[in-house]
């Protein structure tokens, strides 16, 4: 399923009081260390932030019609 993933995220876009702002780039430092901390592989790792978005950036990720 991991081959199939494209993850996101928008906190910067969203500020609350008394929160400090998340930066962008939590998803290659802070999330990345805790998917492997739970186990994934780094093959996986590797596919859901930076494979995946190359792909779907590139033209190359299809959708199905349902």
């Amino acid at each position: 399923l991991g081959h199939r993933l494209l993850l996101s995220h928008d906190g910067n876009s969203w500020p609350m009081p008394g929160r400090l702002p998340r930066p962008y780039d939590l998803l290659l430092t802070t999330f990345r260390r805790r998917l492997v901390s739970e186990g994934l592989s780094e093959a996986t790792v590797q596919a859901l932030l930076i494979d995946n978005p190359r792909a779907a950036f590139a033209g190359g990720v299809r959708l199905r019609a349902a």
